[in-house]
């Protein structure tokens, strides 16, 4: 199960049902039962993830809920959505409103901020979007901050950058692969004739944008023997 990323912490409780009409699974927070409780959602923040799964129906983890009679998209969005931006080549950010007129990042400029509240049982994770990243790009992380209070309440902020995907060579290490969804966070672009694919099969957890867990190492393999 792909996991959010909290303060010190994952959503690995989560409420789910299936959609046969949208044929999609919606996944919820904690002990959230259906959109009505989500929290509203602020200005270009994500209302959802959604995931793509081989040989099973898709994922989508609300996050928020549009306000003003607007919808959460629900659909995989194509190259000239307005309402997606890529999280990693199989998984996309989801907004109420239309991200792509946001201004393009630069690749210094703060792209996606997460922030996580965290008071008990009581946790609240808002990720919001700052500049349109354009695919291919990987979302690098370039600051963290972490505040503990007397009262108990954990406040994390990350600042993630859009960072442009560099070329790889041949055999380099290119991304992660996530266990369950094998979805990749690439982070370089591999040379032609090469794929970035993964052979080993040891686990490794890490932390990528939205997603804390187990996950295969990836490098730039040839795609004919000839070429090795």
């Amino acid at each position: 199960v792909a996991l959010l990323l909290t303060a010190g912490a994952v959503l690995t409780e989560t409420s789910e049902y299936r959609s046969v009409i949208e044929r999609v699974v919606y996944q919820y927070p904690g002990r959230v039962l259906g959109d009505w409780e989500l929290p509203e959602c602020g200005e270009y923040s994500v209302c959802s993830v959604m995931r793509l799964r081989f040989w099973r129906a898709p994922t989508i983890h609300r996050m928020c809920r549009c306000v003003q009679g607007r919808e959460c998209p629900w659909q995989w969005g194509q190259a000239q959505d307005h309402f997606s931006m890529a999280l990693d080549n199989r998984s996309q950010l989801k907004f109420c409103q239309r991200v792509s007129e946001l201004p393009r990042c630069s690749p210094k400029q703060t792209g996606i901020v997460v922030s996580s509240h965290q008071n008990g049982d009581d946790e609240q994770l808002v990720t919001e979007a700052h500049c349109h990243c354009r695919w291919p790009a990987y979302w690098q992380l370039h600051k963290h901050f972490y505040r503990n209070y007397f009262n108990g309440s954990i406040v994390s902020d990350n600042y993630f950058r859009c960072a442009e995907l560099m070329k790889c060579k041949r055999h380099d290490f290119c991304g992660h692969v996530v266990t369950d969804t094998f979805s990749t966070y690439y982070q370089c672009s591999c040379p032609v004739g090469s794929l970035c694919l993964n052979r080993d099969r040891t686990q490794r957890n890490v932390t990528e944008l939205l997603y804390y867990g187990p996950t295969y190492r990836a490098y730039c393999l040839p795609t004919s023997t000839s070429s090795l």
